[in-house]
C-alpha cells in the first residue's frame, strides 16, 4: 500500500527518505562484514588462495555469476518508466535510464 501512495509523489520530496535509507544501508553493510570478519577470525588465505575449478565448470560458473548479476539489473530496467515520467525536459529520460544500468 506505501509503495502504491509513493506513486503520487514526486521525486524530490522523496529526498529525506532516501538519505535515511541510504545511511541505514552503509552503516549496517559496514556492521554485517565487521560481524562476519569477527566470527569467520578474519581474511585468512581468501585473498591469496588459487582457484579450485578448472575447465567447463568454471565457464559455467562465469556464465551462471554473470546472469545473477544481471538479474539486479533487471529491477533498475523494468522501473525506469517510472524515473522517466517525472523528467522536465525531452532528453531528461536518458539519465536515470543509464545511470542504474551502467551501474550494474
Amino acid at each position: 500500500m506505501f509503495t502504491a501512495s509513493a506513486l503520487f509523489l514526486s521525486i524530490p520530496k522523496w529526498r529525506l527518505l532516501i538519505n535515511v535509507k541510504l545511511i541505514a544501508y552503509v552503516l549496517s553493510s559496514i556492521g554485517m562484514l565487521a560481524m562476519a570478519l569477527n566470527a569467520s577470525g578474519g581474511v585468512g588465505d581468501t585473498l591469496t588462495r588459487k582457484s579450485t575449478v578448472h575447465g567447463s565448470e568454471k565457464a559455467w560458473l562465469i556464465v551462471r555469476f554473470t546472469l545473477l548479476a544481471a538479474a539486479g539489473c533487471s529491477t533498475f530496467a523494468s522501473n525506469a518508466s517510472d524515473w522517466q515520467r517525472n523528467a522536465t525536459k525531452p532528453k531528461g529520460v536518458y539519465t536515470p535510464s543509464a545511470i542504474p544500468l551502467a551501474c550494474c
